[in-house]
């Protein structure tokens, strides 16, 4: 059996992949919004540790790790691969290509704590579209600023309520989004500031870039991560080459 480590829309369509080829295997997504994007009836829905990571594939008998979490999904990534390493079976992991709107007017930042040093010497709405992880970051903001596109889950509109963002600043939505909603939502809330993560093609970036900019507002981009040396395996930037590699090694 294969652990595929997911939460994404390339999980959900290598999940797809893995059914049709009838390749068993253990889904793993650190939420229940993300379990639910797959159909299997080995699933685990919560975060788990190091050691929590390592007993669920020894315990299942894993084979192969297959990882295709977010880019920003730095922890899992390098758990994964030590784990693999430990119990000396492949990681393999998808990466996420950067085919992104190139632009000078577009702001980019290392860290959050960087893009609200920016913003404290600014004026005007900010539209938050980095989710919920990091959202404590902004606590002491000034709450009249901001506003929050989250996914309409429980937990992330509690996070919204514990740094007391205002209920009619919460847009509770699944996404992604297209160029016309993006502004639709811009306009209606007045925003000035994008602030946001390089996620992709998947994760609606471009639709996000263009329509801020064709507003004039000004996005704020977090970078991706630094790649750590620590991860160990094998890369693919093409979601069908996995397949390919996937259905030749395990069949």
């Amino acid at each position: 059996m294969i652990l595929l480590i997911g939460g994404t829309t390339e999980a959900r369509k290598f999940s797809e992949f893995l059914n049709k080829e009838n390749i068993n295997y253990f889904y793993c997504a650190a939420s229940q919004t993300g379990a639910s994007l797959v159909n299997n009836n080995y699933i685990s829905s919560q975060k788990l540790s190091f050691s929590e990571l390592k007993d669920l594939v020894k315990g299942n008998g894993i084979t192969h790790i297959f990882d295709l979490t977010h880019p920003y999904a730095s922890e899992i990534k390098s758990n994964a691969s030590q784990v693999a390493e430990i119990l000396g079976i492949p990681y393999i992991f998808y990466t996420r290509p950067s085919k992104n709107i190139t632009d000078n007017r577009i702001v980019f930042f290392k860290t959050t704590e960087e893009i609200i040093k920016y913003c404290l010497k600014s004026a005007g709405n900010i539209f938050l579209t980095t989710g919920t992880k990091n959202l404590e970051y902004w606590k002491n903001f000034n709450k009249n600023r901001l506003f929050v596109r989250t996914l309409p889950i429980i937990s992330s509109i509690k996070k919204c309520e514990e740094v007391k963002i205002k209920p009619q600043n919460i847009i509770a939505e699944f996404g992604p989004f297209s160029y016309d909603e993006n502004i639709l939502a811009f306009k209606h809330f007045n925003i000035k500031y994008l602030v946001t993560k390089e996620s992709g093609d998947e994760g609606g970036y471009n639709e996000k870039i263009q329509a801020a900019l064709d507003l004039d507002i000004i996005p704020l981009v977090l970078l991706r991560p630094e790649p750590s040396s620590e991860i160990n395996g094998f890369r693919f930037t093409d979601l069908k080459d996995l397949m390919n590699y996937a259905k030749h090694k395990i069949n």
